[in-house]
């Protein structure tokens, strides 16, 4: 049981990382404020993908869990 709800929360924070990936780089090349301030293209896809790759294994992490319990 106790698995169950580990394996929620770590898909809860695949997904707000994938949600924060986006936003950045949304918010990068619309020009609203993104959370780090302005930067190059190049720097903002990087935290992009950082974000886009960790939130994915977290999530994946979670879904494994979730289906052993």
């Amino acid at each position: 049981m106790v698995l169950f709800y580990i394996g929620k929360v770590l898909e809860l924070i695949g997904l707000v990382s994938l949600v924060v990936g986006l936003y950045v780089g949304m918010g990068n090349h619309l020009g609203f404020m993104s959370p780090l301030g302005p930067m190059s293209a190049e720097k903002a896809m990087g935290i992009e993908l950082l974000f886009f790759l960790g939130g994915l294994a977290t999530f994946g992490v979670g879904r494994w869990i979730e289906k052993k319990a």
